[in-house]
């Protein structure tokens, strides 16, 4: 009777284990395709870069210069 039981709980942890791997690579897919986008300024002045960056309120946004 053990025995069964001890499948059962093989099989359990197998799905687990399972679960939190697929898990993850949704995870990693979504930052990667999803995630944050990332702008570009070219020939902006320091000024103009620092006004823009400071009014940008969304975290899935970077800036870069």
């Amino acid at each position: 009777m053990n025995k069964g039981l001890g499948k059962i709980k093989k099989k359990h942890i197998f799905l687990a284990l399972l679960a939190v791997i697929v898990l993850g690579g949704l995870a990693k897919d979504y930052s990667a395709w999803v995630g944050t986008t990332h702008i570009a300024f070219l020939n902006y002045q320091a000024i103009t870069l620092g006004q823009i960056s400071h009014a940008n309120d969304n975290a899935m946004i970077k800036l870069s210069e």
